[in-house]
């Protein structure tokens, strides 16, 4: 067991009987020492402080950030009482007064010290507080621990849709619906555009379950309908369920389809559901008194050592994860090879029924995997259901031949 993997473990037992400031004090004298921030909020699952792509300061599964091995739940106290980020090295500060509503960012430490706010001291009641003008403690704004789809009946639109009525865009943002969005029939020869428009959320993950999948799109990311990030794309998809990672700020998404499946006729796209996860807190400082009467005690910090932060084993297994990844890119590409000689068998003398049996097991085969989606692991879920579909195919090929 790994020293972060054993300090998190006995966390829970520890933290009660350690003040916070005696931990904040030795930490700075310690020149810089590192260590986790884990929140004292009710939740299923132990919840940790970590800086994100967009340079937010969030709350997410210690087990997952720890499994991360990237550090962006590593902080360390500096001397004049910064609190810091050991991987992207930005400090947590406040904005310049009156913007932002008291939301709390990673920020440039030498801009966060030019404000004034992001100066810290850990308080006997387990408080972060801010040592600049007033009682500010560092706490969490939202529902609660946690993410929610903010997809869901949000604003949906298409650039082709088959019919506005039954298969219009909104079909594929709301789950109670049973229908789908379905592109037009044929003329989709240039690429098709789904879109929805959320609002400022900091996402995490987002699912494409496929009614007809493409099997060549992107999902992009924007703040402002301008600017577009791309989070994903694939000239390769085979599975009917996509996911992608995402770990930032944005108001809108869309998913760009340039290519259809080889086995969806007219060449046809559609979206059964369309999920875009985010998490439902975000730090904000607060005065400390309210900060106190929180419910759920989303105020209270733990400190958790983890000695020196090393990102060696973080980059050797990064390393590992890019030869995976490029050998599931490579068996992605065959199967959708094979896929796209199915129209093709009948210039092979195959009967037209058993080209058309053969057609629908290998839908059913491919496309027809289904599972509940989990925050953690979701690159592992793709790989095992790109093998788990590599196996149905070949067998169903097999007996189709035979």
């Amino acid at each position: 067991m790994s020293g972060r993997a054993f300090v998190l473990c006995i966390a829970a037992v520890v933290r009660p009987s350690v003040g916070a400031s005696i931990l904040a004090s030795q930490a700075r004298q310690s020149g810089g020492e590192a260590f986790m921030l884990m929140s004292g909020i009710t939740s299923p699952a132990e919840m940790c402080l970590v800086s994100t792509l967009s340079s937010d300061l969030t709350l997410q599964p210690c087990a997952s950030t720890v499994a991360a091995g990237d550090g962006r739940d590593i902080f360390s106290f500096q001397s004049n009482g910064q609190l810091k980020n050991v991987a992207t090295k930005q400090c947590v500060g406040l904005p310049p007064k009156n913007s932002d509503s008291g939301r709390v960012h990673m920020m440039d430490c030498d801009a966060a010290a030019a404000n004034g706010e992001s100066l810290f001291e850990a308080t006997e009641s387990n408080q972060l507080k801010f040592l600049g003008d007033g009682d500010l403690c560092l706490s969490q704004e939202g529902l609660g621990a946690g993410v929610a789809d903010v997809a869901f009946h949000a604003a949906a639109t298409a650039t082709s849709t088959l019919d506005f009525v039954s298969h219009g865009a909104n079909m594929a943002v709301g789950k109670e619906a049973s229908g789908f969005w379905a592109s037009r029939i044929g003329g989709n020869s240039e690429s098709v555009e789904f879109s929805i428009d959320f609002g400022d959320a900091l996402l995490e993950f987002a699912e494409i379950r496929w009614e007809f999948p493409a099997k060549s799109f992107s999902f992009l990311v924007s703040s402002d309908g301008t600017q577009w990030t791309e989070a994903f794309a694939t000239d390769v998809n085979v599975l009917n369920v996509s996911r992608v990672q995402l770990h930032r700020r944005a108001s809108m998404a869309k998913v760009v389809m340039r290519e259809p499946s080889p086995l969806t006729e007219h060449g046809i796209y559609g979206i059964s559901s369309l999920s875009v996860f985010a998490s439902q807190l975000w730090a904000v400082a607060q005065p400390c008194a309210k900060a106190a009467k929180s419910s759920d005690a989303r105020d209270k910090i733990f400190f958790v050592h983890t000695g020196e932060f090393d990102p060696r084993p973080a980059i050797e297994l990064r390393g590992e994860v890019a030869a995976f990844a490029t050998a599931q890119s490579a068996l992605a590409a065959t199967l959708s090879r094979v896929i796209g000689t199915i129209p093709k068998l009948p210039s092979c003398g195959l009967a037209s029924a058993s080209l058309a049996a053969f057609g629908e097991s290998a839908r059913a085969a491919v496309f027809g995997s289904s599972r509940t989606t989990a925050q953690d692991g979701l690159e592992m879920d793709d790989a095992k259901d790109l093998l788990r579909a590599a196996r149905s195919l070949i067998g169903t090929l097999r007996e189709s031949l035979l």
